[in-house]
Order: C-alpha cells, then sequence, then structure tokens
C-alpha cells in the first residue's frame, strides 16, 4: 500500500509540470548521441570520462557507454543486470548491496563503514555506500563504465573504476512519456517522464519509476510461501536554469527499496545446513528469521553550477545524501534459526568539488579541489541460540570519514596526431572511530528491556593517511578514425575500521598499478566501433573480506596480479540491422598471500564437532592456507556478450527486435578456490512496436529465456555456503504512451 500511495504522488507531479506545456509537446531524445548526418553511420557516442564532454573514441580509457535505449531494449533495468552488456563486470548481490568488481578488482564486503572499490557516481555525485549503488534506472540517458584506476579526476575510492550514471535532462520542448507494464512474476511496473520549459530559461522535469511484485520467484522450504521479490519506487526532479554564461542544475532524488533477497539465500551446491537440510531445489530457501525484508531509503540533492569565463570554466558541485537501510546481515539459514543478526545503518554525505576547465588549440588542462564528509552509524543486535542457550551480542559504532584532495591533469598535443597527458592527485583521509558492544547471556533465555546493567565495551580510535595518485598516458592518432594509447595509472583505497570486529586497528589503504595499452577503431565510414584494451595490474595490500565464525571483517589480503583484455564492437550492418558485443578475458592469481582463512566442508571423521544442537557434519570447517598461487575472486576468465537489433518500418508501425547473449566463465568465490560458479550463458531479447504517429507502442520482453539456473553471489562462512539466485525466465509485455 505504501508503495502504491507513493506512486501516486509522483503521477500528481509529473502531470502537474507536463501538461502545463503540452500544446507545444512534442517527445525527444536526450541521449548525448549524433548520427552525424549520416544515416547509414554509428552515433558519435559523447562520454564525461575525463569531467569535460569528448567523443568515445578520442578518450585514451576504455570505456563502455550503454544509452538508456540499449538498456531498455536489452531489459538491464538495474544495477545488478548491467553486466550483460560490460565485459569483465560482475555485479554481485549481499545484504541489500551491490558487489561490483571490475576487471577483478571490487569489494565484497557490503556492512557499515565500508566503501567499494568500484565507485558509483549519479550525474556527478559520489555515492559511497554500497547499498546505494544498487538501484533502478530510472529515465536514464546513458551509463559509462570507465575501466582501471581513475584516482586522478574521480579519486575516492576508484581503484577498480567508475560507474557513472548520467540522467536525462529536461529539455526546450515540452515532453511527456510513461509506460505500464506486467510479467510473469505479477509484477506491475510503472515509468513515467514528464518535462517542461518554465520560460526560455528555466525547465524542469520529474521522472517516476514504480515497480511491485506480486510473486516471488522463490519457496520458503519452512513454510510453502513463495520468496525473493524486489520492490522499489524512486522519484526525480531536474531543474536547468541557463543563464547564458552560467547553467545551474539542481536535482533531487528519492529512492525506496524493499527486498527479502538478502536473508532468503540458498544453500548451495552440497552445503548441509545446521538443522540437516540440503538443497531441495535451485530456489528453495530454509532460512528463518523474524524480520526477513530488507528496506532501504536514500535521499539525494545537488546543485551544479557552471559558468564560462571565456576559455576558462568554472564548475561547482555540491550535494547532500541521506541513507537509512535496515537488513539481516548473516543467517545460520536453516529452520533452526539459531542465528539472527538485524542491522540499521545511517550514512549521511555531504561532498563539495570545485573545478577550473581550460581549452586551447594543443592544452586541455583541469585542476581541481574536493571535499568529502561522511557518517556511518550502525546497531547490530545478534542473538544466538544454540541447544536452547541464548547468547547476545549488542553493538553500536560510528565512522566519521573527512576527507580533502586536490587535483589537476593537462593533455598536451606536440603534434597533430601525438598527445600526452599527465595527471596527479593528492588525497588525505581522516576517520574517527566510536563503538560499543555488550556480550551478555540474558537469564532464564529472554532479552529484558534494560540492558544498562550488563558489561560494556567501549573504542575508540582514528587514523589518518595521505596518498598521491597519478595518471600518465600518451596517445596517437594514427588516422582520424584510429586512435592508439598506453597508460600507467595508480589507484588508491585509504584504510577504514572493521565495525564488526571492536579494537582491532584499521586494516590498510591498498594500492593498484594499472598498465593499459589500447587501440580505438571506427572503420568503414563509421559502420563499424571497435576497440580493444589490454591492462596488467599489480594490486598491493587488496583489502578483502573473511568470515570469522559468522562475523565478516575486512583484512589485507595481501598482493595480486591480473592480466586481462577488454573488446567491445558495434557494427551498422545494414539501415536496419545492427550488432554490438563484447569479450573481456581475466587471469588473476594472488602473488603473495600466506595466511589465508578458506572453508571447506565439515565432514566426518575430519571435520570438527559442530556447534551445540547441530546436525553432525553441517556447515563448514574453517582452515588457514597459503593461498599464494589462487585464483582471485570475482572475476570470471570469460565473459561475453554478443547482440543484435532489427528496425523495420512499415505501415502499421516501426518494429525493433532486439536480442542479447550473455556468457559468464568461472569464478571463485574463496580464497582456497574451493567455491565457484559458471559457465552459464543467458539471453535475454525484446520486440517494440510503435504506432506510425509515434504516441503509442508494445513491448513484449523475455529475460533468461532459456531458463539458466546462475547466482548473484555465493558467500562462504561456518554454516556453509550459500548463494544468491537470479530469476529465472520472466516475461512481460509494456504499453507505452508519448504525447
Amino acid at each position: 500500500m505504501a508503495m502504491r500511495c507513493k506512486w501516486l504522488w509522483g503521477s500528481a507531479a509529473i502531470s502537474a509540470i507536463a501538461f502545463g506545456g503540452m500544446d507545444q509537446a512534442s517527445a525527444q531524445e536526450g541521449a548525448e548521441r549524433s548520427g552525424g548526418g549520416d544515416p547509414v553511420a554509428l552515433d558519435v557516442i559523447t562520454v564525461t570520462a575525463q569531467r569535460t564532454e569528448e567523443s568515445l573514441q578520442s578518450v585514451p580509457i576504455a570505456v563502455n557507454a550503454p544509452s538508456g535505449e540499449l538498456l531498455r531494449d536489452t531489459g538491464v533495468l538495474d544495477t545488478r543486470a548491467l553486466a550483460v552488456l560490460v565485459p569483465n563486470l560482475e555485479v554481485g548481490y549481499v545484504n541489500q548491496s551491490a558487489t561490483l568488481f571490475l576487471r577483478g578488482v571490487g569489494t565484497q564486503n557490503t556492512l557499515p563503514g565500508v566503501e567499494p572499490s568500484v565507485a558509483t557516481y549519479v550525474d556527478g555525485v559520489y555515492f559511497p555506500s554500497p547499498a546505494g549503488a544498487l538501484f533502478f534506472y530510472n529515465n536514464i540517458d546513458r551509463i559509462e563504465v570507465l575501466k582501471g584506476p581513475q584516482g586522478t579526476l574521480f579519486g575516492r575510492n576508484a581503484t577498480g573504476g567508475v560507474i557513472h550514471v548520467i540522467t536525462k535532462d529536461p529539455g526546450s520542448e515540452p515532453e511527456l512519456s510513461a509506460s505500464v507494464g506486467y510479467d510473469s512474476l505479477e509484477t506491475v511496473e510503472v515509468n513515467a517522464y514528464g518535462s517542461v520549459p518554465l520560460t526560455d530559461r528555466l525547465a524542469t522535469d520529474v521522472a517516476v519509476y514504480f515497480r511491485e511484485q506480486g510473486e516471488g520467484y522463490g519457496i520458503n522450504g519452512n513454510t510453502g510461501e513463495d520468496v525473493m521479490y524486489v520492490d522499489t519506487f524512486s522519484i526525480r526532479n531536474k531543474w536547468v536554469l541557463d543563464l547564458d554564461d552560467t547553467t545551474a542544475t539542481a536535482i533531487f532524488n528519492y529512492t525506496d527499496t524493499q527486498t527479502d533477497l538478502g536473508a532468503y539465500r540458498v544453500p548451495f551446491e552440497d552445503t548441509v545446513l545446521f538443522a540437516g537440510e540440503t538443497n531441495d531445489g535451485f530456489y528453495t530457501s530454509f532460512t528463518n528469521v523474524d524480520e526477513p525484508d530488507a528496506d532501504t531509503d536514500t535521499f539525494n540533492g545537488s546543485l551544479e553550477v557552471r559558468h564560462d569565463f571565456g576559455g576558462v570554466e568554472f564548475v561547482s558541485i555540491t550535494a547532500y545524501t541521506d541513507l537509512d537501510t535496515e537488513f539481516i546481515a548473516i543467517a545460520d539459514g536453516s529452520s533452526a534459526a539459531v542465528v539472527q543478526l538485524p542491522v540499521e545503518v545511517s550514512t549521511r554525505t555531504f561532498t563539495q568539488e570545485f573545478q577550473l576547465i581550460g581549452r586551447s588549440d594543443r592544452l586541455d588542462w583541469i585542476v581541481g579541489a574536493y571535499y568529502f564528509n561522511d557518517e556511518t552509524e550502525a546497531d547490530r543486535f545478534e542473538t544466538i541460540l544454540f541447544d536452547g542457550g541464548l547468547t547476545v551480542a549488542d553493538l553500536t559504532a560510528t565512522q566519521d570519514t573527512e576527507s580533502i584532495a586536490g587535483f589537476g591533469q593537462l593533455t598536451y598535443r606536440l603534434t597533430d596526431r601525438l598527445a600526452l597527458t599527465g595527471g596527479v592527485r593528492y588525497t588525505n583521509d581522516d576517520r574517527d572511530f566510536v563503538g560499543a558492544q555488550r556480550d551478555f547471556i540474558p537469564p532464564a533465555g529472554s532479552i529484558p528491556n534494560d540492558l544498562s546493567t550488563y558489561p560494556l565495551t567501549e573504542v575508540e580510535d582514528s587514523t589518518s593517511e595521505g596518498k598521491v595518485t597519478w595518471r600518465l598516458a600518451a596517445s596517437y592518432n594514427f588516422t582520424g578514425d584510429v586512435l592508439g594509447y598506453v597508460s600507467w595509472n595508480r589507484g588508491f583505497k585509504s584504510g577504514q575500521f572493521t565495525f564488526n570486529e571492536l579494537g582491532n586497528p584499521p586494516i590498510d589503504s591498498e594500492t593498484l598499478d594499472a598498465y593499459e595499452i589500447g587501440l580505438k577503431t571506427e572503420l568503414f565510414n563509421r559502420r563499424l566501433r571497435f576497440n580493444v584494451a589490454g591492462f596488467f595490474y599489480d594490486y598491493r595490500d587488496l583489502q578483502a573480506q573473511q568470515v570469522i565464525g559468522t562475523t565478516p571483517v575486512t583484512v589485507n589480503a595481501g598482493d595480486a596480479e591480473i592480466f586481462g583484455l577488454d573488446i567491445d564492437f558495434e557494427a551498422l550492418i545494414t539501415e536496419d540491422l545492427s550488432l554490438f558485443g563484447g569479450l573481456g578475458l581475466i587471469d588473476g592469481e594472488y602473488v603473495d598471500f600466506p595466511d589465508a582463512l578458506g572453508f571447506v566442508p565439515n565432514t566426518p571423521p575430519a571435520g570438527i564437532p559442530g556447534p551445540p544442537g547441530a546436525v553432525p557434519g553441517s556447515g563448514n570447517m574453517p582452515i588457514v592456507i597459503d593461498a599464494t598461487g589462487n585464483s582471485i575472486t570475482s572475476a570470471p576468465d570469460v565473459t561475453l556478450n554478443v547482440g543484435a537489433k532489427y528496425s523495420k518500418t512499415t505501415d502499421i508501425g516501426d518494429f525493433d527486435l532486439t536480442g542479447v547473449l550473455n556468457y559468464r566463465g568461472k569464478s571463485f568465490y574463496n580464497f582456497n578456490n574451493s567455491v565457484s560458479t559458471g559457465p552459464f550463458t543467458i539471453v535475454n531479447g525484446s520486440l517494440d512496436w510503435t504506432a506510425p504517429n509515434g504516441r503509442f507502442g508494445l513491448t513484449f520482453w523475455a529475460e533468461n529465456i532459456f531458463d539458466e539456473e546462475y547466482v548473484l553471489r555465493v558467500e562462504s562462512f561456518g554454516f556453509g555456503n550459500f548463494a544468491t539466485p537470479a530469476r529465472p525466465r520472466t516475461y512481460g509485455v509494456r504499453a507505452n504512451v508519448n504525447l
């Protein structure tokens, strides 16, 4: 009911602004793509990978930039599905948060205080929380995936790369579009966008996305009820003021997402649960918790001001984000319900960035300063019930982070063909940590209302660290359509405190040196775009998750080396038929990780006695191993996507048929390489019809057409190996209107 009320509120807002100018109505496309006047040439793709607008093919960085239209056509509607279109990207799902790994670099731990190694930006604003990185795409223009360290221009915790979501801007003409959909999981989906110019200088828009899933795709093995659902509501309002030399853009966004996916994990492969349950169907979960639903509320407001001084542009980006989330962090996953660990997290983030950007015939430059202030508070209440004996661990903690950075980058064109780029950034991070914990056994197995009588352990600590990161690159235009480049980038992610283990010192920062050689080409009169990049990563003190008992903590997992290849292409075969795709290859291993913690099945007689009341042989046994030489985790050795789109205009309207195949190779999920997934292949497709007047249409779509059983993530800890299954075959229809 709450979701429906929010949707009605959003619909009213759209109607209020859109119908005011519908007498001039004409829908227009907002994507940063241009056909260049040639009807049989590929569109020119504009990106902001270097914080200024440039052609994708002129940027000496490996970038994937799928448009909003391609994302819709291929069924990529949220963060979890983005890997379908981006080689060497893995997106997992843990505790109502996204775990992003790009070229094998990422962060599995999603607990409070942890910032991802792959940074998420929306309209130039950094989102530090893993929960903030997981959302449905609400009327966006495009996504830019920047691969490799972006420590100079994006800075904060972009060791693995950046995922930058760019939303639609209100245009100079009124626009109103909407769609209503229904699918095989009884999901009602509503998407609406309205834009209107209020004057010749001021325009505004409202974008609304609503999703309510009526039927879960999993089964609760204890009750027989369906589980595994995601509901969401999002509303965004953008204002653009254009005063000739000055442009101001204000954005306000609210998102509420509810799901039980983090709680209802399934036993993976041969895992035996605490009460003896085993894998009884790919989508069957035996989790028994009081509050399975996770709820994340996010509010974000930002103001971007740009002023052209004539040859030099000044940019200011001010943003505030307020994120609250509640979820079950970890559980035994069985009907016995011996462990429950609900967590409440509040994150308040303020950022301020200033930039000066200059361009001339030979020299492009940018200098800037960045301020980041984040306060994360967490409350964790763990209960453990073994053979009727109740143990409680009540923990609260706060981490305050303040970061200041200065940066600069310049590109100098020595000749019309050869350009050199150099950039540097200095970042100083200060973190203050305060935590308190009560561990106790309450009388009579019940939890009293007043906990103040139990002993309290308090911890205070702080850390400060400064780091220099840089970028060096050389690019050469062999022809106007062929660009080659080499680069060396250093990125780092600062150290942090572990919320789950009070009293431990902060972990060290991780550092990544990336060496890359690439080639960007447009051939056959711009009918074929083919880009390739090879890379080598020297990864030092990488931060990774280990689970001690039932407690996930972040540790420095030694050093690793990663070799890889990225290929992406787009081809216009005829005016009606286009192909697109990409290939990613990764070979990564730990080169120095002597004291890694792994898990093996707790099988007698080699196993250890389980917790009181556990079925003998259930769960996992922890082992300490030398992981040197083992493969890094969350890095499929092969990722491949191949797609096609066929468009045809007829007397009864326009038809677009789109399909994409995504193949993912083997990927490991623990340090001893005993748990892995893949290979698997999924296929998505859609058929779109638009009426001759362009105002009405229907879309028929299907995801995972061949009903492949695959998972979003696997976790190993003392109670066993657990997976979050992805959706089975799902199909539906959308009705579209453009006025």
